[in-house]
């Protein structure tokens, strides 16, 4: 894993997600000492639509941001609403060390690989809270 644009840190990214927020119906979790917040958006018009999902995330250590990580997924489709024209996920580092977000992810996703939903998937060491 080179950096947070890295396809497998994205893969990464997108497992933690999912263990962390199942049913994608939360806006706003917190993993330990990590605050987690999704936001979407979206437009459609008779020629196109899309849709934005950007997260922020924010590792805090007492009152100050270790790191801040942006990610957002994008969606295009064309007229009909049916046919994806694009979809694209890019990610990037607002404060912090690189280093630091890729090591907490790394933490995260370490016993939920391969199996996520299955009992060995290390789910219940996770501590997650709605906020």
């Amino acid at each position: 894993m080179k950096g947070v644009n890295d396809k497998s840190f994205l893969n990464l990214w997108q497992l933690v997600l999912d263990a962390t927020n199942l049913a994608l119906d939360v806006h706003a979790w917190r993993v330990g000492n990590v605050q987690w917040r999704r936001d979407r958006h979206s437009y459609r018009s008779s020629t196109h639509s899309f849709t934005l999902e950007v997260h922020t995330i924010e590792q805090h250590e007492r009152e100050r941001i270790v790191w801040r990580l942006f990610v957002v997924k994008e969606h295009w489709w064309g007229s009909d609403g049916k046919n994806a024209v694009k979809s694209n996920i890019w990610a990037r580092v607002l404060v912090g060390r690189r280093e630091a977000v890729l090591k907490w992810f790394r933490e995260q996703g370490r016993d939920r690989l391969p199996t996520i939903y299955g009992p060995e998937s290390g789910l219940s060491k996770l501590k997650v809270e709605e906020t």
